[in-house]
């Protein structure tokens, strides 16, 4: 298990890396949210920001074209809708739960698989 000082350590050599068993992103404020689960990791950046990638194993209430479609019906100059953001909840290897909101996810899909890869950058982080 990591400790908290080995947490500030990697966070202050920018070098923070938290893999995780368990990812799982729900689409906020949705009748049948959009969800996906998988394993991945949450990276810090050089700019100190963090951003995540999810291997899919399971995707609920979208596909390739309903994602496709989602991310790219904004309007220049228009709010997102609060539908349009995620909630994440992680699972590191170590068993801590880590929590972030208010993501905009982008799914790289192979149409051979029925998951995707997601990519997202978080605004906050919370353990």
């Amino acid at each position: 298990m990591i400790s908290f000082d080995d947490l500030v350590a990697a966070f202050r050599q920018k070098r923070l890396q938290i893999d995780c068993r368990a990812i799982t992103l729900v689409q906020n404020i949705a009748r049948k949210p959009v969800t996906y689960t998988g394993k991945g990791y949450i990276r810090q950046n050089d700019d100190d920001t963090f951003s995540l990638k999810l291997y899919g194993t399971e995707t609920l209430n979208t596909d390739m074209f309903a994602s496709f479609q989602r991310e790219a019906g904004g309007m220049p100059g228009e709010l997102y809708a609060e539908s349009a953001f995620f909630t994440m909840t992680a699972i590191s290897v170590d068993n801590d739960k880590w929590t972030s909101d208010r993501i905009l996810p982008h799914g790289n899909w192979d149409a051979r698989d029925p998951n995707p890869v997601v990519h997202a950058n978080l605004s906050r982080l919370v353990k």
